[in-house]
């Protein structure tokens, strides 16, 4: 028997520690997928019931892992191939070049390493200056009008204030444990949820918390209608949104959806409300006027982040574990089109212009460029490791793509489809 044989007979029969803390099972998972990257070799876990929390966390950091039957129940099962975790930000030192955002006025804004956030002038593609935050900080948001970034600090359990006129910080307020993805509203507040307490803290621009807003099991991505009339919050472990009046910040109720509900998205007009089910692999359809779910659109394996297009006519759902993309008409809730892309596709955003979707292949170190008009990939890219968040310079030709393992953020010329700059962001 071979060496790499032995090995998987001893891993079938391990067991994870699934009762542990997640930073236990994750520290577990951790040793044994980087000492089998690469080498053929599987290993799972028998489940008595679905772990949501630990799945979606290991899907988001980029773990080769999947649902599978298991005699009359199911296990985790691990597929550890040549593509690399992005677990910096959980299990190491921190984060890096994963989330970025710009602003009209021409700068781009990127976590970096040692608890800072890069400005970069879109123009020149030049660093040219970096913000003290707090600590880890994990995503960034900017503001309606573009007056302040807003970046969620995992470790100190705070979020900074940036003020992108003169860019500096404002200041750090403490909030609720474990901060999210901050959602600004059109009112100038911060919306950010806690997956541990269950709940969302509400930020004024000025810092000061003006509200806690409870909500169900593990809350993931906040989404806000565009008319600031309503926010949904999937709560990933519960299987739940949470319904909230915007305006009043009160919670109306929660409606149950499929398993392990993550991200949200509106229509513009605020009519329809998109959610993706991450373990049940699905996207429920909300109609915003009666909060019920009207519609269910069967997506890919390990849905993650949807998108809808300005018109509301076409929606788009990156797929985690079955690397793909699948667009889905708005109007009839059918299916368009499921199109492959690379390895574990984490992130996209759309173009300004809506020609191109821009999506990053966490586990390939390369970006897809579907053309949204003929649904196919018309470029493939190599960035930089690990490459996550995209935002546009002003006039949406150039793409930054924050790649979090080279700590640099790759620039992409959209109309030559070309990389044309790696940014070190996290330098100097």
């Amino acid at each position: 028997m071979s060496d790499t044989s032995e090995a998987a007979n001893r891993l079938e029969a391990m067991r994870l520690p699934l009762g542990a803390d997640e930073g236990e099972q994750l520290a577990t998972i951790r040793e044994l997928y980087r000492r089998y990257r690469g080498a053929g070799v599987s290993f799972q876990q028998p489940l008595e019931q679905v772990p949501v929390a630990l799945f979606i966390t290991l899907l988001e950091i980029g773990y080769r892992v999947a649902l599978v039957a298991d005699g009359a129940g199911l296990a985790l099962r691990f597929e550890p191939d040549g593509s690399s975790p992005r677990d910096r930000a959980i299990l190491g030192p921190g984060t890096a070049a994963h989330s970025v955002v710009s602003t009209s006025a021409g700068f781009v804004y990127s976590t970096t390493s040692r608890d800072r956030v890069a400005v970069v002038d879109a123009s020149s593609r030049r660093v040219i200056s970096h913000v003290d935050v707090g600590h880890n900080p994990q995503h960034l948001a900017v503001s309606d009008d573009h007056d302040r970034v807003y970046s969620a600090n995992l470790d100190s359990n705070d979020v900074t204030i940036i003020a992108t006129d003169v860019n500096t910080s404002l200041g750090t307020t403490g909030i609720s444990e474990f901060p999210l993805l901050p959602c600004p509203d059109r009112a100038g507040r911060v919306w950010i949820p806690s997956r541990p307490t269950g709940r969302i803290d509400v930020v004024g621009s000025d810092g000061t918390v003006t509200a806690h807003i409870p909500v169900g099991v593990a809350p993931h991505d906040l989404a806000i209608s565009p008319d600031g009339r309503w926010a949904y919050q999937p709560n990933s472990v519960s299987g739940t949104v949470t319904i909230i009046d915007a305006q009043a910040m009160r919670a109306l109720g929660e409606v149950k959806v499929g398993v392990g509900p993550c991200h949200a998205e509106f229509t513009p007009d605020s009519s329809r409300a998109y959610v993706t089910n991450t373990v049940s692999n699905e996207i429920s359809v909300f109609d915003t006027g009666t909060h019920e779910v009207v519609a269910t659109i069967a997506a890919g394996r390990g849905p993650h982040v949807p998108v809808i297009d300005e018109q509301g006519r076409c929606g788009y759902v990156a797929n985690f574990v079955s690397d793909d993309i699948t667009v889905f008409d708005v109007g009839t809730s059918a299916v368009a089109a499921v199109v492959p892309v690379g390895t574990y596709p984490h992130s996209m955003s759309l173009s300004p212009d809506g020609r191109t979707l821009v999506v990053s292949n966490t586990g390939a170190s390369t970006v897809s460029l579907l053309d949204t008009a003929t649904r196919r990939v018309r470029a493939t890219l190599e960035v930089g490791g690990a490459p996550a968040h995209a935002a546009f310079d002003p006039h949406g030709r150039l793409a930054f793509v924050a790649c979090e393992v080279d700590d640099r953020v790759a620039v992409l010329d959209l109309d030559r489809d070309q990389v044309i700059e790696r940014i070190a962001v996290g330098l100097g």
